[in-house]
């Protein structure tokens, strides 16, 4: 059985095994056909990559300030952050089908529906957003690299929970839920 990797300039997804009930990882004597596609921003720097509830795959453009996503037949389209320098980290989909993803240097969390429209919420007191997951409560949580803390976003709602401080000069970078729900 082949597999397919798919790499978006130098971003590869594993090969996983069409057909399989979970992740089930091709074995190593299979030979993946590896499909490349160029991403229409010159130094864009695609980062983390998610599947979106559309079937597309929808990924962060790190130094062009840009949320990308690329149908099966291998067609890109961009969607501009509200700042040029906006830095999106990582990308998760939402409880509300729309995906959520970091914003580093304006210190907001963006959300982007699968038509393309894009809201994005400043974190009060800032704080240098990385990570980005959705808990096991339906909210979105995220780190906050610059001041050690965990904030969190009620989609439903549309407002901050707050933040939860972590050990001072930490760092956290991801985040994610743990099978037993907890962050």
């Amino acid at each position: 059985m082949s597999a397919r990797v798919l790499a978006i300039l130098g971003l590869a997804v594993l090969p996983l095994i069409p057909g399989s009930p979970g992740p089930a990882f091709a074995a190593a004597t299979d030979s993946p056909t590896v499909t490349r596609f160029a991403v229409p921003s010159d130094n864009s720097h695609p980062g983390e990559i998610v599947q979106g509830p559309d079937g597309a795959l929808w990924f962060t453009q790190n130094l062009s300030s840009q949320i990308g996503r690329i149908d099966t037949d291998g067609t890109i389209t961009e969607y501009p952050t509200q700042s040029t320098s906006s830095a999106p980290q990582n990308i998760v989909v939402g409880p509300d089908n729309a995906l959520w993803f970091s914003e580093a240097t304006p210190s907001r969390i963006g959300r982007i529906t699968t038509d393309g429209q894009l809201t994005e919420y400043a974190i009060p007191g800032g704080g240098l957003p990385a990570g980005i997951t959705v808990g096991s409560d339906g909210n979105i949580y995220f780190t906050l690299a610059q001041t050690a803390q965990v904030g969190g976003f009620q989609p439903q709602g549309g407002r901050f929970l707050g933040t939860t401080q972590l050990t001072p000069g930490t760092n956290p970078g991801g985040i994610t839920t743990g099978p037993d729900g907890n962050l």
